[in-house]
């Protein structure tokens, strides 16, 4: 017979322990008319790694400045990364440093962090979670998240995988919340290829697919693809398991 089973908890897989944060360097945003708070000394771009999980989300903590988190607020619906306290001195928010637009819950949004391409960031430091002087401003892509991946190579049995196809392929962003690759330029064969090829997630068909970069974005046009909605390319045999 079955019993209740009240202490059992799922938790969500994490498709990577490690994600970056970009931001442009000062002297862009000045030219832009922008004035932010930025990253702490100055710096332009963060490595965030996983430290396991704060109001059933992913939470994570900056490599270089442990004081800085990537956590879920639910009562705001937001991402947050900010500056904070360590334990011994109280813990909380010192100051936010960006902040993600407010989710409803109807998409993927509130679960990753790397799914939000609308972020807000303040003009001058927070006074911990309150405003204070700072005004927030719309980011505009001066701010991201980017999942981390190490390259990728494509081989196979020459008589069923095209040479145009074969070679090392390098992480270059994000496309449809997976990342993208393209194929490296010594591997190019100009006999077979009249370029590089980009490997990349076709959202509207659910696929990885091969294309020229310049297709990129056009599921109609590719060289190859493969059904599988897995997170990474290399678990595409998986049939897309670790994939919502």
């Amino acid at each position: 017979r079955f019993v209740p089973a009240l202490a059992m908890h799922f938790s969500m897989v994490l498709p990577s322990t490690e994600i970056m944060a970009f931001l442009d360097a000062p002297h862009s945003m000045r030219r832009a008319g922008l004035s932010f708070a930025g990253f702490p000394g100055g710096r332009t771009k963060l490595r965030l790694l996983g430290a396991g999980e704060v109001n059933e989300r992913p939470t994570y903590r900056s490599a270089e400045e442990s004081s800085i988190r990537l956590f879920w607020m639910p009562k705001m619906a937001r991402w947050l990364l900010a500056s904070t306290r360590p334990a011994k001195d109280g813990g909380g928010v010192c100051s936010i440093i960006a902040r993600s637009l407010p989710d409803d819950g109807s998409t993927w949004v509130s679960h990753w962090p790397w799914e939000a391409t609308s972020w807000e960031l303040p003009s001058v430091p927070t006074l911990g979670m309150e405003d204070g002087d700072a005004t927030w401003q719309a980011a505009n892509k001066r701010f991201r998240l980017e999942l981390t991946s190490p390259p990728v190579t494509i081989s196979g049995d020459p008589e069923t995988v095209p040479e145009s196809l074969v070679g090392y392929y390098e992480p270059k962003g994000m496309l449809n919340s997976r990342v993208f690759y393209v194929q490296r330029l010594e591997d190019i064969s100009l006999e077979n290829s009249l370029g590089p090829k980009a490997l990349w997630f076709a959202e509207d068909r659910g696929q990885w697919v091969l294309s020229d970069p310049t297709s990129m974005g056009k599921s109609d046009v590719v060289a190859a693809r493969l059904n599988s909605r897995a997170w990474w390319p290399w678990e595409a045999h998986l049939a897309g398991t670790t994939s919502p």
